[in-house]
């Protein structure tokens, strides 16, 4: 017998809207699918053509100084075209969607460092950031011939600052060196040292608080300190008969500021330890009002820090990684990539870079590391020395072939190696200063001098020159 089935018109028409709202749903979500693998896709695309501006913009400035070294001048620029090449035109260019803007600082008078930032617009109000740097020298240049013989160092001139505090650390642009002392009256000084047999103090300044180190770019001293409100403290040297500090930065909670390195218009900050990240980058791109780009956690203290390119090394007082390495290559979202644990349990205290990817590491015991940061996320040993007492300050010098340190080894305070082969640094020679450590030292190419900071009460500052 058949049955004859009804249908309540009601019923039917519930599942056909049923029906209508899945396929609505499963559409929605291969739209959203193909949506954002499009997003994602053009941001891929889009960093990859800010990338290749930005080295084409490096090579563009290489360029430039292949034409002449003097048309590498100090400031921020576009680029633009000419029959013969390319020169800097304006304060930016830009490519569709792309705005590159190039910024030149003096090293010396031979070395310039150069920084590419290229930002973009995302979707969504996000911008996007790519920066490439480099040091370019002048390689028309003759040689520089040393004046002597660096194994037999000696004392060319000293200054002795009123108070009995200890200089602290020292660098050196063009005819000026600038010191920073352990508090006192003056604790930041302007030297002349355009005449290394005779220098004198230009001029001088009390900071707010203790200053616990400095960077000097252009007209611009930085000095990281111990005061809470601003760790970072801007000072304008442009008149050095009359420095005065024009900005500074605040960093969340209150860990003192410990190290410093600038690079183009982006400064890198290192702090103690805390609740709070210790590692800093900061905008100054205008220095009277200096503004955070981006920050991570260390998970220590960080004593100081050198930029290489894209990446940032880090010493640590970390036991199991005295050297940390930060990708540094997007501003805003600094990262850790990279560490290397050092044997023993003495803290990293000092750090400088060697060419593009070379970092030599100074620590409390006295040793001195040679490490290669080729792969940056696997750093490794490439040798060690060991001196006798801390290592407190490192420079570069004779074209990256020595190292000057600043010990507190009562057998030579100022201690030089050759690192010519760095899996083999071999001792040049050593100055014994009799009367106290030296914290400080930075070596001038041009006037091939070391300018060291000490605790000697009747020579806070001394010039050594070589034999």
């Amino acid at each position: 017998m058949w049955r004859k089935i009804k249908y309540k018109r009601g019923g039917l028409l519930v599942e056909v809207l049923l029906a209508i709202a899945l396929f609505s749903l499963l559409v929605l979500f291969l739209v959203g699918s193909l949506a954002f693998n499009s997003t994602n896709d053009g941001t891929v695309s889009r960093r990859a053509k800010a990338l290749t501006l930005a080295e084409g913009g490096l090579e563009a400035v290489r360029g430039i100084r292949d034409g002449d070294f003097a048309n590498v001048t100090v400031g921020t620029f576009g680029l633009a075209t000419t029959s013969t090449g390319f020169i800097f035109s304006g304060s930016s260019d830009t490519t569709d969607i792309f705005t590159r803007a190039i910024t030149v600082t003096s090293l010396d008078s031979y070395t310039k460092e150069v920084s590419v930032e290229v930002t973009w617009n995302e979707q969504f109000g996000r911008e996007g950031t790519i920066t490439l740097a480099s040091r370019l020298t002048d390689w028309r240049r003759q040689p520089i011939a040393l004046i002597g013989d660096w194994a037999n160092p000696s004392v060319e001139a000293n200054i002795d600052v009123s108070g009995g505090q200890n200089g602290l650390k020292i660098q050196v642009l063009g005819d000026y060196a600038y010191m920073i002392r352990s508090g006192g009256d003056p604790d930041f000084l302007v030297i002349d040292v355009s005449d290394t047999d005779n220098p004198s103090i230009a001029g001088s300044m009390n900071m707010s608080a203790t200053p616990q180190n400095l960077a000097v770019s252009g007209d611009y001293a930085y000095i990281a300190s111990n005061q809470n409100s601003t760790e970072l403290q801007v000072v304008d040297v442009s008149t050095p008969a009359s420095p005065s500090q024009v900005g500074s930065f605040n960093a969340s909670g209150g860990a003192d500021a410990r190290g410093l390195y600038v690079n183009g218009n982006t400064l890198y900050m290192v702090r103690s330890s805390s609740g709070d990240d210790e590692f800093i980058v900061i905008d100054i791109t205008t220095p009277t009002a200096p503004s955070l780009l981006g920050s991570v956690d260390l998970g220590d203290t960080a004593r100081e820090v050198a930029v290489l390119g894209n990446y940032a090394y880090v010493a640590s007082e970390a036991n199991a990684n005295e050297l940390q390495v930060v990708d540094v290559s997007t501003p805003a979202s600094p990262s850790i990539i990279g560490s290397l644990g050092l044997s023993g349990g003495a803290d990293g205290q000092t750090i400088a870079g060697v060419g593009t990817s070379t970092v030599v590491l100074g620590r409390s015991d006295g040793r001195i590391h040679i490490l290669s940061g080729d792969t940056p996320s696997s750093p490794v040993e490439l040798s060690v020395y060991s001196a006798t007492s801390s290592i407190n300050d490192l420079s570069i010098g004779n074209n990256g072939a020595y190292v000057f340190a600043a010990t507190d080894a009562n057998d030579g305070e100022l201690l030089i190696l050759d690192i010519s082969t760095l899996t083999s640094p071999t001792f040049v020679g050593s100055y014994e200063t009799n009367t106290g450590d030296l914290n400080g030292v930075a070596y001038d190419t041009t006037l091939d001098r070391v300018f060291a900071a000490g605790e000697n009460n009747s020579e806070e500052f001394i010039i050594f020159e070589p034999q």
